[in-house]
């Protein structure tokens, strides 16, 4: 398909006023949708995101009308390419995402849910989701049309198996159910719809091919890539269902299903077995299998040394003379005798493990952590080359697999090629991972010749190309090779489905002329390394500094694996994509975004505009995404250098320039109050504050304090230096504490006072500079970082430790002041940095730290910050405030609070901010809870708002417990009793 502007415009012009749901055909929206969790890109002629069925079907019959590719999408989680093409993309990930029914065991759920949202609605029951795969941010129909299956293949076979009805739109637009109970076609019958035309031609079709078929498919347990023939053959009815499973998208578009649940997995038992070879472990292997397990893998030693290098507990497991482990899990009632049986029957074998570690109940650790912790550090390997998925998913006889693994491992060698590797004897998997940089011409050669070598061994084994991924684009090269006898009756029936090749065309039953074979994502000028900064400075130069890479090679580090749009309750990841739920909020947009504009010289241009100045903003700096993504894919600080691009080339903003200066307004405020606070208490002053500088009338702001701490604390000499001989500390008080609510400084001073620790408040610091950098403000923020680095860096240098209240002023000295200066100073000064709870947690734990607290009997909902998450350290608060007697803690876990420093006091963000903070501040508000608390000023600032509770930032309530600072009586409810 032509990639021609005004066809864009055209099909955007036509479809308007057809459909109500959004229709994308801007350069930066399609740059999104050209890529998924696969190595490749191309770039679609437009996307639509459909509202209801009624749109999907109209869409449909325009695209065939206009002879228009249509390629269905769902997550965009799938590693082999099959929902990538250059048609139109139709995204049902957005608004098909209604769970109908659970009757009995049939779960009948839209296509658009995630396995994830599946999982968590049938939780309570005794039912989970069979052969669910291994990554559950993937939708229904994602995982259907592809037929992926997950790490319990052997015991659940494919989730085709399950699937009770589909409902499909066919290619006149019609829509169907398929299901399983059907009844076949009456002969007599005229046939009128679309549906019961091919339900009639494909059974007649499949009757008059039979010994055909079932001669030429594989006779493997797990084939993909055949529409199904044999089991549709062998089935009573020819179901037509089956044939969309694992299809595509090729046949029809799935819109909704009906699947049948099984019940949990009863006791699970694990068992662990280490081995000096792989063949002593492929020999267990076969012992294993005779005693039924759920699950039998085996892990080369490069996989394992992966997890082994990054888990002290792995570590633990695993005999440092390992090459191969072998993973097993039992379960049912007689998963005990399973696994002692195992046991016995190797021993009597003559296999003796070096190792050997059992998991028998749910408290200890299961040996799945493994393959996880793994997995995990193969995501974080960084550098020009790094591990791939497109030659991962093969599958032999498993009376072939040794002898495979031996002529594979020559292979590898051969072509200088560093793979590793993990086994499943009983399904015949190898899955398999090549490190390289497919980018590079050469190295693109090199691979393609690796891939040719390795799926003639697959041939010649009598293998098949996938097990449990979908053909798409990285194995559809071979099918024809592999599956020459069947290839005819596939396109037979790809015909009569789809008679004019709309439906993703390119995938299943042949490669389309008009997309690249592999067409790997782009990276600028990889051929030539030396010059990639050059060229990535053609047009927009990266001002902040990035001293291990460049923003360009950081956003190359995302894979796309999509686990970056979870809306999983356990996961802080991504506040906004859980309440925009589209791909623009997603971190890997940001970071496709950034690593196609910065490595293309034409459109690096656009890394600066507006249009990208919108997506950047969906970022609100939380730091989630980069602390919780398995890659650490540093997204914030690809999003703060579009900012910061954006601002250099356009300007600031009124109202940003405006929350840049937060300290100075602050300050402002204080030294005006209470004149000051009768304004914020004013309608008018507010609705001329909103007019003027964009912060929200209906937002409650914080009063200002009448003096501010920084002159408290000079009165009470803590300006002054201590004495050196005594054991002492610097705080640096950030705005909140210093303009607003000087008792939490008081409060941090009187605990450390009372610990025998002297306190040094400097004068002369100022904000951190988090404020203005979220903006894009990078002059003002760089301005801060300095004043504050000539006041802290002799201190620093003395030894002190620099003590902060405020979690994202730690974070931006330890994280962000190393993008704003290239000092020494800045260094010294961000290794000397704590935050103030993690401070007397250390204190605690040395037995330095005073326990004399009185009784506080209150019900708190403690708020963990996303900032303190992300500074990597333990999350101490909890423990700490535990030691008050009587004090009775309610985790608030929800949510991100929604705040996100200045971002929540827009009058253009407010409604976001609370949409954010909702399930948090919900629990606050409608909770028992008397008292909020947190170490974040911003949250603070939406928890009384929204939440409607008082909160005190810890240490006001440890000083509390001293009985060190009684004004603070004043802030506490009045049920409190404090004995």
């Amino acid at each position: 398909m032509v990639q021609d502007p005004a066809l864009r415009e055209m099909i955007f012009d036509d479809l308007k006023g057809i459909i109500t749901g959004k229709i994308l055909i801007d350069p930066l929206s399609l740059k999104l949708y050209s890529c998924d969790a696969s190595p490749f890109e191309v770039t679609p002629l437009a996307v639509v995101i459909p509202n209801n069925e009624e749109e999907v079907s109209a869409l449909v019959k325009y695209a065939f009308e206009k002879k228009i590719p249509l390629i269905p999408r769902g997550g965009g989680t799938g590693t082999s390419g099959a929902a990538l093409g250059n048609g139109i993309i139709i995204d049902l990930s957005q608004n098909f995402t209604n769970i109908i029914s659970l009757d009995d065991e049939i779960l009948h759920a839209e296509c658009g849910v995630t396995i994830k949202q599946l999982g968590d609605f049938i939780a309570r029951t005794q039912f989970r989701i069979p052969s669910a795969p291994w990554n559950e941010e993937r939708t229904l129909g994602g995982w259907l049309s592809s037929d992926a299956s997950g790490p319990f293949l052997l015991a659940d076979k494919h989730p085709r198996h399950y699937v009770k009805a589909l409902k499909v739109v066919l290619d006149d637009g019609s829509v169907s159910w398929f299901e399983s109970t059907s009844q076949g076609s009456e002969p007599t019958k005229e046939k009128v719809s679309r549906a019961e035309i091919v339900q009639e031609r494909f059974s007649f079709f499949l009757e008059d091919q039979k010994d055909e078929l079932l001669s030429a498919t594989s006779t493997l347990p797990y084939p993909h890539g055949n529409y199904n023939l044999r089991e549709t053959i062998k089935s009573k009815n020819k179901d037509l269902h089956q044939v969309f499973l694992g299809a595509e998208g090729t046949l029809g578009i799935i819109l909704a299903a009906k699947i049948k649940l099984v019940e949990k997995h009863a006791n699970p038992q694990w068992g662990l077995y280490c081995f000096n070879t792989l063949q002593e472990s492929m020999e267990a292997s076969h012992y294993a299998l005779q005693h039924s397990p759920e699950l039998c893998d085996i892990l080369e030693h490069r996989f394992f040394s992966l997890a082994k290098a990054g888990d002290n507990l792995c570590a633990e497991w695993i005999h440092p003379n390992t090459n191969a482990v072998l993973l097993l899990c039992f379960s049912g009632a007689n998963q005990n005798i399973s696994l002692n049986a195992f046991d016995k029957s190797i021993s009597e074998a003559g296999i003796i493990p070096i190792r050997t570690y059992h998991c028998l109940d749910a408290q200890t650790p299961s040996p799945w952590r493994l393959r996880e912790v793994a997995l995990k550090a193969l995501a974080r390997v960084k550098g020009p080359e790094t591990f791939h998925q497109f030659i991962d998913d093969l599958v032999l006889p498993r009376e072939n697999l040794g002898a495979f693994l031996e002529q594979l491992t020559t292979v590898l060698k051969e072509h200088e090629s560093t793979a590793v590797y993990a086994i499943c004897p009983g399904t015949g998997q190898v899955q398999l991972r090549v490190l390289g940089t497919p980018q590079k011409s050469k190295e693109s050669a090199r691979l393609w010749s690796l891939a040719d070598k390795v799926y003639g061994l697959v041939q010649d084994f009598g293998g098949a190309l996938s097990c449990q991924e979908a053909l798409g684009l990285s194995r559809l090269p071979w099918q024809a090779k592999l599956s020459a006898g069947i290839l005819p009756s596939l396109q037979k029936i790809k015909d009569l489905f789809d008679p004019y090749n709309q439906f993703n065309p390119g995938k299943v039953v042949g490669t389309s002329s008009e997309i690249p074979i592999w067409p790997f994502r782009s990276l600028g000028d990889l051929e030539n390394p030396s010059e990639q900064n050059k060229i990535s400075a053609a047009t927009i130069q990266p001002i902040l500094k990035w001293k291990d890479n460049s923003p360009l090679i950081e956003a190359s580090h995302c894979n796309g694996c999509g686990l970056c749009k979870t809306q999983s309750s356990t996961k802080r990841m991504c506040p906004t994509n859980r309440v925009i739920k589209n791909e623009h909020a997603t971190p890997r947009a940001k970071a496709n975004l950034a690593r196609m504009l910065l490595g293309s010289p034409k459109d690096q241009q656009l890394f600066s505009s507006e249009e990208m100045r919108d997506i950047s903003d969906l970022c609100i700096n939380c730091r989630m995404c980069a602390t919780e993504c398995p890659s650490h894919v540093d997204i914030p600080g690809l999003m703060l250098e579009a900012k910061v691009a954006n601002v250099e080339m356009h300007s600031i903003e009124r109202s940003d320039w405006v929350l840049s200066r937060t300290e100075l307004f602050s300050s402002l405020g204080s030294m005006l109050a209470p004149l000051s606070n009768l304004m914020l208490g004013n309608f008018f002053s507010r609705w001329l504050i909103e007019k003027l500088f964009g912060i929200s009338r209906s937002r409650k702001l914080p009063p200002f304090a009448r003096a501010n701490f920084i002159k408290r604390a000079k009165k009470k000499g803590w300006t002054k230096k201590p004495n050196p001989a005594k054991t002492k500390v610097a705080y640096f008080v950030d705005i909140f504490a210093n303009y607003h609510d000087p008792s939490v400084g008081e409060a941090i001073v009187a605990i450390l006072h009372h610990n025998g620790i002297e306190v040094h408040v400097p004068e002369g610091q100022v904000g951190c500079g988090m404020a203005p950098l979220a903006q894009g403000d990078v002059d003002y923020a760089r301005a801060a970082l300095r004043q504050n680095i000539r006041v802290f860096a002799d201190l620093a240098r003395e030894g002190y430790p620099i003590i902060c209240s405020e979690p994202t002023a730690a974070l931006f000295f330890k994280q962000d002041a190393g993008r704003l200066l290239e000092d020494p100073d800045v260094d010294l000064v961000a290794s000397k940095v704590e935050e103030f709870t993690s401070f007397l947690w250390n204190l605690h734990v040395q037995g330095l730290l005073k326990t004399d607290f009185s009784p506080v009997n209150l019900q708190v909902g403690q708020h963990v910050p996303c900032h303190l998450k992300a500074l990597g350290q333990p999350l101490v608060t909890a423990q700490l405030l535990g030691l008050i007697p009587q004090l009775q803690l309610e985790a608030l876990t929800d949510s991100c609070s929604g705040m996100a420093g200045t971002y929540g006091l827009k009058a253009s963000n407010l409604s976001l901010s609370k949409s954010i903070g909702q399930p948090m501040l919900s629990h606050l508000e409608k909770s028992n809870l008397v008292l909020g608390t947190t170490e974040c000023s911003a949250c603070r600032i939406q928890m009384e708002d929204v939440g409607a509770k008082q909160t005190l930032h810890p240490a006001q309530l440890l000083a509390f417990a001293y009985g060190l600072l009684p004004q603070l009586s004043r802030m506490m409810p009045k049920m409190v009793k404090k004995n």
